[in-house]
């Protein structure tokens, strides 16, 4: 497991038997719950999945944690690669805008459906090929 974080007692990891979409797991071995935190290559958006279990934690809990993945995003990203040579943007939509890579959806102008990608954590972009077409772009 890629260790991303610790808050208040909440680890925040990434694990290598997971699969797309791109996330991170918010453990709190203590207080018994854990949750899935979604993130993207190409957007800063970050989104959490609760299971319908006792013991969730408090939203305040969750905040938390969705604001250490927020300012951990580069890490996060690069961890989730490293642990799974997928950024998930495969059969996905996305757009150049201004050299970032943006998702997008299939009717939008500019729309690209991405057929391969990889990430460069050095660089912390993304390089994408649709149908002939190549692209590289800084994550947002």
């Amino acid at each position: 497991m890629g260790k991303i974080v610790v808050v208040n007692g909440t680890r925040i990891v990434v694990r290598t038997r997971d699969h797309c979409d791109p996330h991170v797991h918010a453990i709190h071995k203590g207080e018994g719950w854990e949750f899935r935190i979604y993130f993207s290559y190409a957007n800063t958006l970050v989104q959490a999945e609760l299971p319908a279990l006792k013991g969730n934690p408090k939203t305040s809990r969750i905040q938390e944690c969705m604001n250490a993945v927020t300012d951990e995003l580069d890490k996060c990203r690069r961890e989730f690669w490293t642990a799974m040579q997928c950024v998930c943007l495969e059969n996905q939509y996305v757009k150049l805008v201004n050299g970032v890579i943006l998702d997008a959806v299939s009717n939008e102008s500019g729309a690209l459906k991405v057929s391969a990608a990889k990430y460069h954590p050095n660089t912390k972009s993304v390089s994408f090929t649709a149908g002939t077409i190549g692209y590289t772009g800084k994550c947002p």
